[in-house]
């Protein structure tokens, strides 16, 4: 196969992958905003500041959204930074934890802080706020101070 050739069937898969993992992401947010929504019907991402706006679109990632494996289970969650209109300045960590017959909403009410969110790789270390201790995320987890 000529190199010019093998380059572009290469180039035309990895978007075909870039666009499935897209589709997926976007299908899986999509499920949660409905689980959101029958839960609060005025419901929306919370505002981050200036300077976490500008952290995560260096880092080219989102500040109210993140992806990962939050239960173990091998299948892609997402978990976002919202509030409600009721309770506008009540900021709420939403993880939609995806199964094959429906997605599973799971809700952190009072995040220790809430500057915005990324996700934290399975085997980083953490510090438990609660329990004043260290740790290891056994699966993927989300932070929520902003780095």
């Amino acid at each position: 196969m000529k190199p010019f050739l093998a380059a572009t069937l290469l180039a035309c898969f990895l978007n075909v992958v870039s666009f499935t993992a897209e589709a997926r992401n976007s299908d899986i947010l999509h499920a949660c905003k409905l689980l959101l929504t029958k839960k609060w019907p005025q419901w929306d991402f919370a505002p981050v500041s200036a300077e976490v706006a500008e952290s995560a679109k260096e880092r080219k990632e989102s500040a109210t959204i993140t992806y990962g494996d939050f239960n173990g289970d091998s299948r892609k969650d997402v978990a976002m930074l919202i509030h409600t209109n009721a309770q506008p300045n009540r900021r709420l960590i939403a993880i939609c934890l995806t199964n094959p017959k429906k997605p599973r909403l799971a809700i952190i009410n009072k995040p220790y802080c809430s500057d915005g969110i990324e996700l934290s790789h399975k085997g980083r270390q953490y510090y438990n706020f609660e329990t004043e201790a260290e740790g290891t995320y056994q699966y993927d987890g989300v932070a929520c101070c902003w780095r």
